[in-house]
């Protein structure tokens, strides 16, 4: 009797290896963008995703703070985020206009190993462009300026 329970305590601890062995990284998410305006959807040529730690103290339309990751997805189809650890995150999405304003963003709180695919929501907003010593390049993306280039 003594020797089956150690027989079924290193059952059990074999069972208890193998679920945690797997049970820390989930399957490669997909995110989608929903626009809650179609006209930030139609003026958008640009949608940045970040993973957060949370949404809160994160400020709508401005970068990411903190990201875990950062992509860029087509706001017409769900695309893949990574692979990370289960758990809640927040998901921050900023989608930008051919001249690098800002036209939507939104955060929301998923759940990674429940969500899938994960959505954020984007509202419109009036967002602001590139920082100074930036400037406008093609598909909405701000870059560094030539530091001789023109001026008066």
């Amino acid at each position: 009797m003594h020797a089956s329970r150690h027989a079924a305590a290193g059952a059990l601890a074999l069972v208890f290896v193998a679920a945690l062995s797997g049970g820390c990284d989930v399957p490669t998410p997909s995110v989608v963008v929903r626009f809650e305006s179609p006209a930030s959807a139609a003026d958008a040529v640009r949608v940045e995703v970040s993973l957060l730690e949370t949404c809160e103290g994160q400020t709508v339309g401005e970068a990411a703070t903190s990201p875990i990751t950062t992509v860029e997805v087509t706001p017409t189809r769900s695309q893949p985020i990574g692979t990370f650890d289960r758990g809640d995150y927040g998901l921050y999405g900023r989608a930008f206009d051919a001249s690098c304003a800002v036209v939507a963003a939104g955060c929301d709180h998923v759940s990674l190993g429940a969500d899938d695919p994960l959505e954020v929501r984007l509202a419109p907003i009036a967002g602001e462009g590139c920082q100074g010593g930036e400037r406008c390049a093609s598909e909405g993306r701000c870059v560094v300026s030539d530091a001789g280039s023109g001026g008066p």
